[in-house]
């Protein structure tokens, strides 16, 4: 349709698109998924979090946990997210989502926290979302409601998010941090950051993006350019974190650049929490331990 057509468009920042069939089957196929969405987030088994390790480099200790949304539609099966966040951030059904997250979520962390589980829970949250006045109370309420020490939270927001009001970014970032919520910056590396600004968030922590993490076996250019995001991270004070780990290579030339934490394939795909309960008691760097430390051992070698 003519509407689709100019969305495209917009969404790609050209002043035209070309017409193509699949946009309108793509078109109906979200609608779809939209309209389905209210009966999913009032079903007690549609929406579900998945859960991925995030470790620090050094020690292999498990640090946190990235909650990711799932959704198991009883007619289509998987849909992964990007069919229908993006869609979704254009109407209220965001708020929905959002607070469905934040909710379980929290309830998830403070279960853990009962049982003397010592990692925080990291929630992904998007520009519309921190845009939002009431973003900071709706967090409050969930810590308040299910009693998780503020601590254990951590908020992700990508460098897109920094475009859209800076000024009430700060303010809004300001406030969640005030409640003693961990702030990081998401897929670092692939925004257009204002280092000047960059510096004056209260962020503890910047997540490298995984397309620098993928490469870094092939690629000269991300070998040069992640050692100096790591550096980066920490001249701002914040700890650095790599997303994408997916070979004992790329953990290895991490842990040597000073990187503090990880995650990635290579260390854990994201699983229910029941599952990652149970790969929590078994120590899953043992498995990896002859390779990285080989590679670490050769990469000193190469130093001197």
């Amino acid at each position: 349709s003519l509407t689709t057509s100019v969305d495209i468009a917009r969404e790609r920042c050209l002043p035209w698109s070309l017409y193509e069939r699949k946009h309108d089957v793509a078109q109906r196929n979200t609608f779809r998924l939209l309209a389905a969405l209210p009966a999913a987030l009032d079903s007690a088994s549609q929406l579900r979090l998945h859960f991925q390790p995030r470790v620090d480099l050094h020690d292999h200790r498990c640090v946190g946990v990235e909650a990711l949304l799932r959704w198991q539609h009883p007619m289509i099966g998987p849909v992964v997210p990007s069919d229908f966040i993006p869609m979704a951030e254009k109407t209220a059904l965001i708020n929905r989502i959002t607070a469905w997250v934040i909710d379980n979520g929290i309830a998830q962390a403070a279960r853990w926290q009962q049982q003397g589980l010592d990692f925080n829970l990291a929630l992904n949250v998007s520009a519309a979302d921190l845009d939002r006045p009431g973003f900071a109370g709706l967090l409050r309420r969930g810590l308040d409601r299910h009693k998780l020490d503020p601590r254990r939270l951590e908020i992700e927001f990508t460098e897109s998010a920094m475009i859209r009001h800076p000024d009430h970014l700060a303010e809004q970032l300001a406030t969640i941090a005030a409640l003693g919520v961990h702030i990081a910056i998401d897929d670092f590396g692939t925004g257009y950051s204002n280092f000047s600004y960059l510096k004056q968030l209260p962020a503890s922590s910047l997540k490298i993006d995984q397309s620098f993490i993928r490469s870094l076996p092939d690629s000269r250019t991300d070998r040069t350019l992640v050692p100096a995001m790591i550096q980066l991270g920490h001249s701002l004070g914040q700890r650095v974190v790599a997303e994408g780990i997916e070979s004992a290579e790329a953990y290895a030339q991490l842990r040597a650049w000073g990187c503090d934490e990880g995650q990635g394939y290579w260390i854990a795909k994201p699983m229910p929490a029941a599952a990652l309960e149970t790969w929590l008691e078994t120590p899953w760097h043992e498995q990896h331990a002859a390779p990285v430390n080989l590679l670490a051992a050769s990469l000193a070698a190469a130093r001197v």
